[in-house]
């Protein structure tokens, strides 16, 4: 891990700064110069202070804030919801520390954690929005088991009834034999084994929709993903 490096450069032209490492550094180099405005610059350091650093927007003002944040000790979690307070909601820093345990998040993308979230409270059943129906009846058809068998009927090949319901069969398109197959054989998706609409289940057709309703919300601190579970809230 990166030691933390930040740099101190005088406003005025040609002046000259100062490196330091902590607040108490900053002020002890900051009273021995005859400049009193200063750009606050980040070094150097790990991903979580350098996010925060951008987040909060670190300046001569809220330098010491910024120190008094990172002496807190805080995890990851309670830095994502940091930077994610103030970066995407555009809470004030001081607004954002009072609300940071109230943030609910876990690593990676919102479909990476749909697929825990649905196996923990089950996958919705009480209509098909979801269901990839055009998928399933891509593997309906390479099953074969809809396909109109000749042997069922009295005259075969030649029975104008299979000929009718095999020329029927191939004008389906796959999404139309898997509504058929949901609706007609099944009785419905709630009548499906649970295994089945997990299979077909369309997670990305869900997560869009639920961070469109806004109650969960993807945020990427230091190259790596994190969701907002309860983003309706904050």
């Amino acid at each position: 891990m990166a030691a933390l490096k930040l740099h101190a450069q005088p406003y005025a032209y040609g002046g000259r700064g100062f490196y330091f490492s902590d607040f108490d550094e900053y002020e002890e180099k900051e009273e021995k110069s005859p400049h009193e405005e200063w750009m606050i610059e980040f070094i150097d350091g790990d991903g979580s202070e350098a996010a925060l650093f951008q987040a909060m927007g670190v300046n001569q003002g809220n330098l010491d804030t910024y120190f008094d944040v990172l002496d807190e000790g805080w995890g990851d979690e309670e830095m994502v919801a940091l930077v994610y307070l103030t970066q995407d909601l555009g809470y004030k820093i001081d607004e954002a520390l009072e609300k940071v345990e109230d943030v609910s998040i876990v690593e990676g993308t919102a479909e990476d954690y749909a697929y825990e979230y649905l196996e923990a409270v089950g996958y919705p059943t009480s209509n098909d929005w979801y269901f990839d129906h055009e998928r399933f009846g891509r593997d309906v058809d390479i099953e074969g088991s809809m396909r109109p068998d000749p042997d069922d009927f009295d005259e075969g090949e030649d029975d104008p009834d299979y000929i009718a319901q095999e020329e029927r069969y191939d004008r389906m398109s796959h999404k139309d034999l898997g509504e058929h197959v949901v609706d007609e054989v099944y009785g419905g998706i709630g009548e499906m084994s649970p295994e089945i609409v997990q299979r077909y289940f369309d997670h990305a057709a869900w997560v869009r929709d639920v961070t469109m309703n806004g109650d969960w919300n993807e945020t990427t601190v230091d190259g790596t993903d994190y969701t907002i579970t309860n983003a309706s809230s904050l």
